[in-house]
């Protein structure tokens, strides 16, 4: 696992020639185009598209893929009962027993979830998409063993696990959706490992649960606990056998990361722990942001996506480094040990460090 996510990001520092531009893409892209939105897991991912229609694929052990099934799907299935899709968010672990479950958000505002884990209806699991009784939901994300989602008027709800706090109330574990005070209205959320950040319209960032929580010396908190000031997004790694670590995109453009230093994560150049954000290096300008297990990747204004982490040693230099591919990257997506990007085509990019396979390479999905 090591020497390939070592290769894997060795490939990409070969293919970065030191300065702020990326270096040209060689590799043509994919013939299909009609990618809007991704989200990966470790075992599943699924991708919008521009018809809103949702296609997963994966493991598909748990019935997360959507199918009515819980056969492996190698490749991108139409998930049936769901139109005009706006919003997916996945959750999937190789762990036994670990949640690999799917949400999704259609248009009017209606949340389904499908898989085994937090479904926010009551059930456990379900092979195909079951409604929540939430309304004008806009934005999802999922966890580890929780899930959160953002109504219209900003009010955050979280379900599930509840054993760190992070559905945000001083509760037990809850199957349906509960609202989370002490904070809002909201305007995202990334739910974690076994904890929980947000950040409110006024753009002030809170994260509470167990893990790291950006603030010194803090232990578990089930209240939301004040960061700081000035973030457009948070990302965390949500499931996984690794990673206990987050980063936000400042209203400025800028990164910081905290939480575990180890594989490089952090972007500073160490690999020691930070319990405080702590500034990325190189990276200025960014657009769009995700945080894998073992590494972190970032999209800046000028069109270059920049990724940090798996790394094992400080002489390595784990700073960030610009991919040659996609040449115009527009969305990013990570898992524990995996990605996806979409350029600004629609087209479909993925690399999965977890096999050492090379930079972002074409998936083909079917358009409509």
């Amino acid at each position: 696992m090591r020497l390939a996510l070592l290769a894997f990001f060795g490939l990409l520092i070969m293919a970065c020639d030191g300065g702020s531009d990326a270096p040209e893409c060689s590799q043509p892209g994919p013939v299909s185009a009609c990618a809007t939105d991704v989200a990966v897991s470790q075992d599943h991912r699924c991708v919008i598209r521009t018809d809103g229609a949702l296609l997963c694929w994966g493991s598909n052990y748990s019935g997360e893929v959507g199918d009515g099934t819980m056969i492996m799907r190698g490749t991108p299935v139409q998930v049936p009962g769901l139109t005009n899709v706006v919003a997916v968010a996945v959750a999937g672990s190789s762990i036994s027993g670990s949640a690999s479950y799917t949400c999704a958000v259609e248009g009017a505002g209606a949340l389904y979830c499908w898989g085994g884990g937090p479904l926010g209806t009551g059930a456990a699991s379900s092979l195909t998409p079951v409604k929540l009784p939430l309304a004008d939901v806009v934005a999802v994300s999922a966890g580890g063993a929780h899930a959160c989602a953002i109504s219209k008027a900003g009010a955050l709800s979280c379900w599930g696990s509840n054993s760190f706090g992070q559905i945000g109330v001083d509760a037990a574990d809850t199957s349906m959706p509960t609202p989370v005070t002490g904070i809002g209205p909201v305007e995202s959320v990334a739910a974690c490992r076994a904890s929980t950040c947000a950040v409110q319209t006024d753009k002030r960032l809170f994260c509470w649960g167990f893990g790291p929580l950006g603030v010194a010396a803090q232990g578990e908190s089930s209240a939301p606990i004040e960061v700081m000031a000035d973030v457009e997004q948070v990302a965390c790694v949500p499931a996984g056998n690794i990673g206990e670590n987050a980063c936000a995109r400042r209203s400025d453009g800028s990164v910081v990361c905290w939480g575990r230093g180890d594989y490089g994560v952090l972007g500073n150049g160490m690999l020691t722990a930070s319990d405080t954000p702590t500034p990325v290096s190189s990276v200025a300008d960014a657009v769009d942001l995700s945080v894998g297990g073992q590494h972190a990747c970032a999209i800046t204004d000028d069109g270059v996506l920049w990724c940090w982490g798996g790394v094992y040693q400080a002489a390595e230099a784990p700073v960030p480094q610009a991919l040659a591919c996609p040449a115009e990257p527009a969305q990013i997506a990570s898992g524990p040990n995996e990605g996806c990007v979409i350029d600004g085509a629609g087209g479909l990019w993925c690399f999965d460090a977890a096999i050492g396979r090379s930079p972002p390479s074409p998936l083909e999905i079917p358009c409509p």
